[in-house]
């Protein structure tokens, strides 16, 4: 009788399996009329922490600028170029989640990205608040890119050392490690590591064309983010619009089976533990300039070199802001995943 019973406990998994079931459940999906719901964004209209050319706006003030547009496929996310006062940056919008975030699949497909010189647009997740400075409770940059870069950057941020030294492009991720302050790879997430940039963090590069004007020509396209602290690794993938896995279109999504990530990071007690990011939110903004866009090195003007080198960022950006008519969000799909309650409960004998 035992003997049967395992056997049965055998075939029901293997059907199981065969199943495909997914990993992962769908806890929300934001897009839609309702994407701008007061019970899930705050609206940011503070000073820039990273010191843009920009003024953060309101919700109304955004709004009745035309600065957002939610219906049922698709969610628009603008500055607004018509208001542009020298000095005062561009109107802009930066919103976070008012849910905090503790592990999860973090599915957006964007049919449009902010591009263009001045532009830095960036969809990340942060833990800072009144009680905790930045980056004490880490931040994960799951999109970001400035001036028109064509590939994107995922990055890390800690205040501790975070040391992802043993992650091996091609190996571990697809990508490649961006180098640090001597050509090292920028494998330390700790904004204190000597030698790496201030603020760099640990960044990684993903594939051509997730980034600038070549994604939005191409139809733009689906990035998926895993952060599972129990298995000890955050993980990114992308795919071209309509190219992603069929358990993802089916909301189904089994990341195991997706091959290898373009970018992957190791939360291991030894090396970077995984109580270094905690109550995170997610984060959606458009920033012009600023720490990352002006430096290191005038990334600015090594990115623009039509702009002549005595013009500086938020010179630009403010004088010539009909050149800022691609510094747009386009969103198809935000949806946020938990693990399965099938996932370790399959069978049930």
């Amino acid at each position: 009788m035992a003997g049967l019973r395992q056997l049965s406990l055998s075939l029901l998994l293997a059907m199981g399996l065969a199943r495909g079931l997914p990993e992962y459940q769908l806890a929300k999906a934001y897009v839609g009329p309702d994407f701008f719901n007061d019970d899930d964004w705050e609206w940011w209209n503070g000073p820039d922490p990273t010191n843009g050319a920009v003024r953060y706006v309101d919700k109304d003030t955004a709004s009745s600028a035309g600065m957002i547009n939610a219906t049922q496929g698709r969610v628009y996310v603008g500055p607004d170029l018509e208001n542009v006062r020298a000095g005062e940056g561009i109107p802009s919008v930066r919103i976070q989640s008012k849910k905090l975030f503790n592990s999860g699949l973090f599915v957006v497909s964007v049919e449009h990205q902010p591009t263009g010189c001045g532009v830095w647009p960036a969809f990340w997740m942060d833990g800072t608040d009144g009680s905790h400075p930045w980056p004490t409770r880490g931040e994960a940059d799951l999109i970001e890119g400035a001036h028109g870069q064509t590939r994107v950057f995922t990055t890390l941020h800690t205040d501790a050392s975070c040391d992802q030294s043993s992650v091996k492009s091609g190996e571990d991720f697809s990508g490649s490690w961006n180098p640090g302050k001597f050509g090292n790879p920028a494998s330390n997430c700790s904004i204190h590591a000597v030698d790496q940039s201030k603020n760099q963090g640990c960044s990684q590069e993903g594939p051509a064309d997730t980034m600038g004007a070549g994604f939005n020509l191409k139809g733009g396209g689906t990035f998926a983010f895993e952060w599972d602290p129990v298995a000890g690794y955050f993980r990114a993938f992308a795919w071209d619009m309509g190219e992603e896995p069929e358990d993802l279109k089916s909301g189904q999504p089994r990341p195991s089976t997706w091959g290898l990530p373009y970018s992957m990071f190791r939360l291991t007690d030894s090396t970077c533990p995984a109580s270094y990011f905690q109550s995170l939110r997610m984060i959606l903004n458009t920033d012009f300039c600023g720490d990352w866009g002006e430096v290191p090195e005038d990334s600015f003007h090594t990115a623009c070199p039509h702009v002549p080198t005595s013009m500086t960022c938020p010179e630009y950006v403010s004088l010539h802001a009909k050149n800022l008519t691609e510094a747009y969000w386009m969103l198809k799909r935000l949806d946020v995943y938990q693990k399965s309650k099938n996932r370790d409960t399959r069978i049930v004998i």
